[in-house]
């Protein structure tokens, strides 16, 4: 059904060609020519407008310029999620360092009051290192060495007469 030369295919959007009839046996398929409604010299300057590798690099470089777009979308949206969760990774660290020290010094606390209340050569030991207690007769002579001996460097005193 053709009215003029246009068929009612090419009136709704396809193309005439995926409808056409298989070539007769012994042509190869030859076809006309598109006869172009543009003069010859005005295709060609279309053609020569046209660079394909240009088009080509930017196609190229729109499709990065939009995954980078992406990924910095992505980025920025999770950055701050990923802030926090280090922060609190941080804190937790430093609560279970603080918790670990909080459990030894309970530890040494317990063994400490165990050797209080039942061994009795500890208790003498405590009493005469931190309360300066002693046996009858006994001399005790306790040698700090966290204290420095106090030293003069200045000149003897004169004897006055």
């Amino acid at each position: 059904m053709t009215v003029g030369n246009i068929s009612w295919i090419s009136r709704i959007g396809m193309s005439s060609s995926a409808i056409e009839p298989a070539p007769p046996a012994g042509t190869r398929g030859t076809r006309i020519p598109f006869q172009s409604v543009l003069s010859p010299t005005r295709v060609e300057q279309t053609k020569q407008r046209r660079n394909p590798a240009l088009w080509h690099y930017l196609n190229r470089f729109l499709t990065v310029l939009i995954i980078l777009a992406g990924i910095l979308f992505v980025g920025l949206t999770f950055y701050p999620e990923w802030k926090h969760r280090n922060q609190l990774a941080r804190k937790l660290e430093d609560e279970q360092a603080r918790l670990q020290a909080e459990q030894l010094l309970q530890k040494k606390r317990e063994r400490e009051v165990h050797l209080l209340q039942t061994d009795p050569g500890y208790v003498e030991i405590i009493a005469r290192d931190k309360l300066g207690v002693m046996k009858p007769g006994e001399t005790i002579f306790r040698l700090d060495g966290s204290r420095a001996p106090v030293v003069e460097t200045g000149p003897a005193p004169r004897k006055s007469e």
